[in-house]
């Protein structure tokens, strides 16, 4: 009797053995050039509406209408802007040129298309805010006293407010304004507040501490030196360093409970605790020296001095969330769920100690997509809310694997659309 011929099929599925290719993660900064091109100094970030203006050193004034994928040279041409900040169709920008009768205040009233030089000139003005109809300029010392300018009428008439002070930064929350001072043998530094547009100034406190930058949020106000970020909630009675204490702060921007910091030399810190704790996130940028930032439409943009500008989701970078403080007794990587998942799918694990900790996603080829969470983690029960949408991913299969310590764990998804 003859036999037939039997064919048999295995499929064998190793997880621990899979071989992970590495690959252009799409979780991190986006360099955005298009008009912009590469390498400009950035000096400050505003957004009205739906435009964004970037002051750029010896480049004027530069506009987007499509959160930042192209850019547009205004007619300020290449001018040293120092600052620029806009309400509605007036812009406003500082121009520095050795504190002559070039320097000092242009105001645009049709969205940048045109400019006119304000009456405040001969001065170095490093920031810029306004309320309602009223204009606010920080001052350094220039041939004409530092300190608070306000125009009352859109730029068309000035007072200084705040007198012989070199103020690096200004703040508005609601109607009170926070002023920055240096402190340098001309200037006592400190921050200083005013509830009444500019008309009488406090002192908060961080006297004698030059105040580079600050925010507001609720009864938080963070302030940026050389030496870190400190932070008051009883309005400048007492003060705290937090932990990021060895850099120095350029900028610093808060949504909800996290905060960002831009520093000269360390890039982005994230902070999702209020300023408690922080870590770092740098992929993609191409230089640690970040001047300014900006949240625009659940998205970070980074300011950089010689690197132009970054783009980066706000939503990817603090969505890894502690949803736990009890200390777990092992390592445990948990299956997404829901599964198979369109387009979310939250990423449960447990870390029994402190360690650092990488979450990264594979396709069924094993080529990285994206790395999620890549830093040091307290111990203590997380989640990742991982969303296809976010990559751009077709359906398939994917992988997700945990790297913590000497632990790691890989496990499959299914996404289908």
């Amino acid at each position: 009797m003859k036999m037939k011929n039997k064919v048999f099929i295995f499929c064998i599925l190793l997880l621990p053995s899979l071989t992970f290719i590495s690959g252009e993660s799409k979780a991190q900064w986006k360099e955005m050039s298009n008009g912009l091109g590469n390498n400009k100094f950035i000096s400050s970030i505003s957004k009205s509406g739906n435009n964004i203006y970037i002051s750029v050193y010896n480049n004027g004034i530069y506009k987007s209408t499509n959160n930042g994928i192209d850019w547009i040279q205004t007619s300020l041409g290449n001018l040293n802007t120092i600052c620029v900040t806009a309400s509605g169709n007036n812009v406003f920008t500082s121009v520095y040129s050795s504190c002559n009768n070039s320097s000092g205040i242009f105001h645009s009233t049709d969205y940048g298309e045109s400019w006119k030089q304000t009456s405040l000139d001969e001065r170095r003005i490093e920031s810029l805010a306004i309320i309602g109809n009223n204009v606010f300029a920080g001052s350094w010392a220039c041939i004409h006293p530092g300190g608070v300018y306000k125009s009352s009428i859109n730029g068309m008439n000035w007072e200084n407010t705040l007198i012989d002070f070199d103020v690096e930064s200004l703040v508005v929350s609601d109607t009170t304004l926070y002023a920055g001072t240096i402190s340098n043998p001309f200037s006592a530094g400190g921050l200083y507040k005013s509830s009444d547009k500019g008309v009488t100034w406090s002192l908060l406190g961080l006297i004698n501490r030059s105040i580079w930058s600050s925010a507001v949020s609720g009864d938080k106000i963070y302030a940026g030196t050389f030496t870190g970020i400190y932070i008051t909630t009883n309005n400048g009675v007492n003060w705290s360093q937090t932990t990021l204490n060895n850099q120095r702060i350029r900028s610093i921007v808060v949504s909800g409970e996290y905060v960002l910091a831009g520093t000269e030399t360390g890039g982005v810190f994230l902070s999702r605790d209020n300023g408690i704790s922080w870590v770092k996130k740098n992929e993609g940028l191409d230089t640690l020296n970040v001047k300014t930032l900006l949240i625009s439409n659940d998205y970070v943009f980074a300011g950089t001095l010689g690197k132009g500008v970054y783009r980066r989701s706000l939503s990817e970078i603090v969505n890894v969330n502690q949803i736990s403080k009890i200390i777990p007794t092992e390592y445990t990587l948990y299956q997404n769920y829901p599964n198979p998942f369109n387009p979310n799918s939250n990423i449960k694990f447990n870390i029994p100690q402190t360690a650092q900790t990488k979450l990264t996603i594979f396709d069924a080829l094993g080529k990285k997509i994206t790395t999620l969470v890549n830093e040091i983690l307290q111990a203590g029960v997380y989640q990742y809310q991982f969303s296809a949408d976010n990559h751009q991913l077709p359906s398939g299969v994917y992988f997700y694997n945990l790297q913590s310590g000497e632990f790691s764990q890989t496990k499959r998804m299914v996404l289908i659309k």
